[in-house]
């Protein structure tokens, strides 16, 4: 998982550029425009659903990294476009309405946005009315039923903001919630700050303290951690753990949070460490006699969070958001020593044996993961297929300033042929009773895919969409930047797709998503892009 803040600190370089499409700043050097074939669609069963229904950084409240929305089928009339427009999280609401974190790139300020998703002309945008407050728009929350966008600060504000669009008086930003957790007591502990926020179906929202000090200044580092809920009458319940962070969003199934926590990174580099895998519920207030609601544990479980951060890495234990597979998995990768695992862990609580299996990813001392997982479950074979990506020696982020100039953003931070890369993808049995005598957990397929930012699959063509560079041209210092499809079921690569030239294009581990008309938008250095099927 990367923290997805980091867009927002780029606004002096889309000033530099000024207004409009962004440019290449690269010669595109002769490149092909399209390479491979034009996929035709082998559609898969739709995605499982999980409630509440939400738009956010990973699809959906179960981050399973995927949508029934249609992508590009891929040709040599591919259309492309582009906004100089700095963006963050890509949200989409129950009528196809585009919801982003964004920066003002005159003032720096912070907020949402309500985008235009066929000209990126920018509708209406929020912003908080306490300029102190530094929002951290990673993991904001688009709740489809009500419009409403769920986000925190890192100084420890929740807001909910309600989007209204009008065919009369056009589109506007409400304030619903602003809710202070530091007038609570125990909400949030000296020197945290506020990470998370994901709401339930019960209304309740779950938030916890966190940071990834891997990414500069944004967070400092932190050596405890707070979790908990606010009901919808403003009541706070908390839990506190010490010598853990957390590093990553967290997942949440009708009234059930899964949360992986990481060791800090004070006093712990070069000895052994462990994380928690941990599954969470509400205590209701009629529960036990004289309880008044709390926090309740249904399970947890330690994971092998290795003796170092990884080369390239931002995170000291676990770098995925845990990931839903169906009602059945939860699944994270760990940071051990010398190859990462993938650990499927069972969601409902059990005796012993919490976790299904473990399956070691990527080479020996060259592997490890800052992303999430992207799920899916077929029903025919029930089987479900858990993709990772291999972020080991990953490129440093750029942080322009005003000063930079057009050789600092084509710079050698731009060059990922140093990564390893690969992409594995694994199949867990839905049926693992111990009836079957196959194996639960085992790799399907592996592909040299190297990317810095999360794919996002497709149900309706099977293709899992990535972005990633030429490496060839990259060994010469020219960078250019192509979307990827690759066949879900067999990682065989499909065809890839120009979007352009430079460090303007570079995504600096920023997300790329698809439009509900099959459209994919990639976040980037020099704004937003955007690359659809053309006609015929």
């Amino acid at each position: 998982m990367r923290l997805h803040n980091l867009g927002f600190l780029l606004c002096h370089s889309v000033m530099a550029m000024g207004q409009g499409i962004i440019p290449n700043t690269q010669p595109l050097n002769g490149s092909l425009a399209f390479i491979g074939q034009p996929a035709t669609p082998n559609t898969l069963n739709a995605k499982t659903p999980f409630l509440p229904s939400a738009s956010l950084m990973h699809e959906d409240s179960g981050n399973t990294g995927s949508t029934d929305y249609p992508g590009p089928l891929g040709g040599s009339n591919m259309s492309l476009f582009s906004q100089q427009v700095v963006t963050g999280v890509m949200t989409w609401g129950a009528n196809n309405t585009m919801t982003i974190g964004y920066a003002n790139s005159t003032t720096l300020a912070r907020g949402i946005a309500a985008i235009d998703p066929q000209t990126m002309e920018i509708l209406a945008t929020w912003t908080p009315p306490d300029t102190n407050q530094t929002l951290s728009l990673g993991y904001l929350e688009y709740l489809l039923e009500t419009d409403e966008i769920l986000f925190t600060s890192q100084e420890g504000h929740v807001y909910l903001i309600r989007r209204d669009d009008d065919a009369e008086r056009g589109t506007s930003f409400t304030t619903i919630r602003d809710i202070d957790l530091t007038t609570f007591p125990s909400a949030i502990a000296d020197g945290e700050s506020l990470l998370n926020a994901m709401m339930d179906t019960a209304g309740n929202i779950w938030y916890t303290t966190g940071g990834i000090p891997g990414i500069g200044s944004l967070y400092a580092a932190q050596t405890s951690l707070t979790l908990g809920y606010i009901t919808p009458d403003n009541q706070v319940h908390s839990i506190q753990m010490d010598g853990q962070t957390i590093e990553n969003g967290i997942a949440v199934s009708n009234t059930t949070a899964y949360v992986v926590t990481g060791p800090t990174t004070i006093g712990t580099e070069g000895v052994p460490q462990v994380g928690y895998m941990l599954a969470l519920t509400s205590l209701p207030s009629s529960g036990d006699a004289g309880s008044n609601g709390g926090v309740r544990t249904l399970w947890n479980a330690t994971y092998d969070a290795g003796s170092t951060t990884k080369l390239g890495a931002i995170t000291r234990g676990s770098g995925s958001t845990p990931a839903l597979l169906g009602d059945d998995y939860v699944v994270i990768t760990d940071n051990a020593d010398g190859r990462i695992n993938l650990a499927v862990y069972y969601q409902g609580a059990r005796e012993r044996n919490q976790l299904l299996c473990t399956v070691p990813l990527f080479g020996e001392n060259a592997s490890a993961n800052d992303l999430a997982a992207t799920t899916h479950y077929d029903a025919t074979t029930g089987v479900y297929t858990v993709v990772v990506e291999n972020t080991f020696n990953g490129t440093t982020m750029f942080w322009p300033n005003a000063s930079s100039t057009l050789e600092d953003i084509n710079g050698g931070w731009n060059n990922m042929a140093g990564m390893p890369g690969g992409t594995f993808a694994v199949q867990v049995s839905a049926d693992a009773s111990g009836n079957s005598t196959a194996a639960p957990c085992s790799v399907r397929w592996t592909s040299p895919m190297t990317v810095k930012a999360n794919p996002v699959l497709s149900t309706k063509t099977g293709l899992l969409y990535f972005y990633t560079q030429d490496e060839k041209l990259a060994d010469e210092g020219m960078y250019v930047w192509y979307v990827v499809a690759l066949d879900w079921r067999s990682g065989e690569e499909v065809w890839r797709a120009r979007m352009g030239s430079g460090g303007a294009y570079n995504d600096n581990w920023l997300l790329g998503g698809l439009g509900p008309d099959g459209t994919y938008y990639q976040a980037m250095l020099g704004g937003l892009a955007a690359m659809k099927d053309g006609s015929n």
